[in-house]
């Protein structure tokens, strides 16, 4: 349904009822640029509950009325229209401007339309202003610059003073283990066996009742909601209107506990080769050597005690002066430290710190 909306007269103050087009307090017209006032709005409520709004020329709303309903016949959902000429706000259905006689067609706004805004003059172009020395953001990037500097890596040349190496090859023992474990691998021979714990489950063991606050929108009523028609009369809807209900809710809380989960853990005695000793060369040459050994690469039989030669393990440095004169060694792949010679000027890379 709709009701009237109102205006405030910018002479007397009064409250008038929409479907007047002039104030019946003073006969001010209604404003060009008048934007109406919803049923709701305060004044309009206080004006209403003091009996001062205005309907007619001899009517005034008495104490507490109700909004009043617009009559079928008088139902209209299309805005007034804004004259482009004189600015003047005429009912959708004159065809000529009530302020000045221009025809309706020759305008192109609304009530809703917003007043296009006076166009602003140009800014003068500003004066260019030498930049300003900041002391703290220079030192802020003189910081950063240097950190930069500081530690990205330098190359450098030096000349090869010595170098260095080691060989190693480790003495396998064949011996008899004693050891557990969930599996049994190949070639081992079980001793005993038991149900040890594996794991922990996180399994639930009981509930415990607790209770809880549950809040809860519930209908409440409806609002009734003014929708402005922008020409004297807005359209009513109803709005639920919601409150916030609490109350207290039982529920059961599950508590856990940790069960072992048991498998059977073997323990068994298998041969292996250990390694229980190393045959170790070492030079400050380039001629390593590996050292010498009775000891066989490999047993076919083997026996508890017997032994034979293991991993072989080889590191090879060169030997070379840093800028401060102190020495320094890199360590090099065999292929590469075999290339190099005594004198010999190579690169590197290292921090200026």
């Amino acid at each position: 349904m709709n009701v009237w909306t109102y205006w405030k007269c910018p002479s007397c103050g009064a409250i008038v009822r929409g479907d007047n087009r002039d104030c019946p307090n003073c006969a001010t017209p209604v404003p060009a640029n008048t934007k109406y006032l919803m049923p709701d709005n305060p004044e309009v409520e206080q004006a209403i509950k003091n009996g001062t709004v205005y309907i007619t020329s001899h009517d005034k709303v008495q104490k507490g009325q109700a909004v009043t309903q617009v009559s079928q016949d008088k139902v209209s959902k299309d805005a007034n229209w804004i004259c482009d000429y004189c600015g003047y706000q005429n009912p959708a259905a004159s065809t000529v401007c009530e302020g000045c006689g221009a025809p309706k067609e020759e305008s192109k706004r609304d009530y809703f339309t917003p007043k296009p805004p006076k166009p602003t003059p140009p800014k003068p172009a500003p004066v260019r202003q030498k930049p300003r020395f900041n002391k703290k953001i220079f030192a802020v990037i003189a910081a950063i610059l240097f950190l930069i500097w500081l530690f990205t890596p330098v190359t450098r040349k030096t000349v090869i003073t010595g170098f260095e190496w080691m060989r190693s090859i480790g003495v396998d023992e064949y011996q008899l283990c004693h050891e557990d474990d969930w599996d049994i691998p190949a070639g081992a021979k079980v001793t005993s066996q038991k149900q040890e714990i594996h794991h922990y489950d996180h399994v639930i063991d009981h509930y415990e009742t607790k209770t809880r606050e549950i809040s809860e929108q519930v209908l409440d009523g409806y609002d009734t909601e003014y929708v402005d028609l922008g020409n004297g009369q807005a359209e009513t809807r109803s709005v639920p209107r919601y409150r916030t209900e609490y109350r207290t809710e039982t529920y059961e809380d599950p508590v856990y506990k940790d069960v072992p989960v048991y498998h059977t853990k073997y323990y068994y005695d298998i041969d292996r080769w250990i390694e229980v000793s190393s045959l170790d060369s070492s030079g400050n040459d380039q001629n390593p050597y590996w050292p010498e050994s009775e000891l066989p690469e490999s047993v076919s039989s083997p026996v508890y005690g017997d032994r034979k030669l293991g991993q072989r393990k080889e590191e090879y440095y060169i030997i070379f002066k840093d800028k401060k004169g102190e020495e320094q060694k890199k360590e090099y792949s065999y292929s590469e430290w075999s290339e190099y010679k005594k004198g010999d000027t190579i690169t590197y890379k290292t921090f200026r710190f």
